[in-house]
């Protein structure tokens, strides 16, 4: 998969497209409204400022295109994403984020998202990944591409992606310094199954401690 041009907006199929921004600041999604405006009249905006907003945005009417910024609490579970998912087959999602987090990225692209884009991304950027997945199609940036070709070349990538999707939340979590009982209130787990995951997670990446792990994390942009 090739990244998209951005030169023109796409012919869509249909006489209205419905896009749900979801994010907790007000600017940014006031400039991201300027941008989609560009793609055309048919374009049809609505808003949500939390995960539980956007649930039930989604859950009364059409949306074509969700753009979620998943620095919001619980937009980074890929249980929301296979959620969606499995609740709204016919909804396009769209990771917006500051973090420059290309493991992350990829494993969003296996769950089943359209796209990953970076909140300081240009103007032509941004249309151009929101005009690729409004035709039907899944955007990968420049970035995105190398890391994707570098999984199999790099031995240390494919252990994290080796990682389920709820050993590689642990692993968000561990990397922040939280511990064991804080980590099960966020992900809803029990502590034990916490401490299973941190067992699992520690041998599959090979390291021992900590320390080790945040190391490991730093060096592939998992540390925020």
């Amino acid at each position: 998969m090739r990244r998209q041009s951005a030169n023109t907006a796409p012919a869509l199929q249909k006489d209205a497209y419905y896009v749900l921004l979801t994010g907790d600041h007000a600017i940014g999604r006031i400039g991201l409204r300027i941008l989609i405006a560009k793609l055309g009249p048919h374009i049809h905006m609505d808003e949500a400022t939390d995960i539980d907003s956007m649930m039930q945005r989604l859950g009364s009417g059409p949306v074509d295109l969700l753009i979620l910024d998943n620095n919001l609490p619980q937009a980074e579970s890929f249980r929301l994403i296979t959620r969606i998912r499995k609740e709204y087959p016919t909804v396009h999602v769209l990771i917006y984020t500051v973090h420059n987090e290309l493991i992350l990225a990829g494993r969003y692209l296996r769950t089943g998202v359209r796209g990953y884009l970076l909140k300081d991304s240009g103007e032509t950027e941004v249309l151009g990944a929101l005009s690729t997945i409004m035709a039907g199609k899944i955007y990968i940036s420049d970035s995105l591409a190398r890391h994707l070709a570098d999984q199999k070349v790099d031995p240390r990538i494919h252990s994290f992606d080796s990682l389920s999707n709820r050993e590689f939340e642990v692993v968000l979590q561990l990397v922040k310094g939280y511990p064991i009982a804080e980590i099960a209130r966020i992900l809803n787990m029990n502590t034990s199954t916490v401490r299973t995951h941190k067992n699992r997670v520690m041998k599959k990446l090979k390291v021992s401690n900590s320390i080790e792990l945040i190391t490991l994390a730093q060096k592939f942009q998992l540390l925020r």
